[in-house]
């Protein structure tokens, strides 16, 4: 199957607590990340030599997440706009506006995992 119509309000309805998900999850990954950042900074500065080097190997293995909220934004926006009741989508906009499936899905995973210690 290529396509799929559907309606609609039901697609404005999934978008949008599709974004608040995220949202949700986003401030869960950034709260984890500012946590373990601050914890690897302290550690960085005991750390300290004589000569005042600093191990920075913690800080770099933090992944900072980051928001897409501006792609559910636009999906949402442009529905809004619609003059049509029923949505055509093909396969791809339909794996990411209805099962909520993007391009930066597996990356935002991983970083969440890894800053809050939850499955994604």
């Amino acid at each position: 199957m290529r396509n799929v119509t559907v309606s609609k309000e039901e697609l404005l309805k999934i978008v949008h607590t599709n974004r608040e998900k995220h949202i949700e999850l986003y401030k869960e990954a950034s709260a984890g990340y500012y946590n373990k950042l601050r914890e690897e900074l302290v550690n960085a500065l005991h750390s300290l030599d004589d000569i005042g080097k600093v191990s920075r190997k913690g800080i770099r293995n933090l992944v900072k997440p980051r928001n897409h909220m501006n792609g559910y934004d636009l999906a949402l926006q442009m529905l809004n706009v619609s003059v049509d009741d029923n949505i055509e989508l093909d396969s791809h906009t339909f794996e990411k506006l209805y099962n909520n499936v993007w391009e930066w899905t597996r990356e935002f995973a991983s970083g969440y995992t890894s800053n809050t210690g939850k499955d994604y």
